[in-house]
């Protein structure tokens, strides 16, 4: 995740591959991007908030396959 403007807005650019989801550096292809507020970034990665309830947020811009970021919270799995 990327914070741009005073930390309001990040970017988080994801793709699958052999190593399963993960982000990936500006210069790579991705599965998919998103640029949001940060708060909303961080509960799509805690899997509270839908990746295609995003759609229709004007403060959202996607790119790529949406349902690609619905594996995000699998990433931040804990097993204790």
């Amino acid at each position: 995740m990327r914070p741009y403007r005073d930390d309001r807005e990040a970017v988080l650019r994801v793709a699958s591959g052999q190593d399963g989801t993960c982000r990936i550096d500006d210069e790579l292809p991705v599965d998919a991007a998103i640029r949001a507020p940060v708060l909303t970034v961080m509960g799509l990665m805690a899997g509270v908030v839908a990746p295609k309830a995003l759609l229709s947020d004007r403060e959202v811009q996607v790119e790529g396959n949406v349902e690609r970021l619905s594996y995000l919270p699998l990433l931040f799995e804990m097993n204790l």
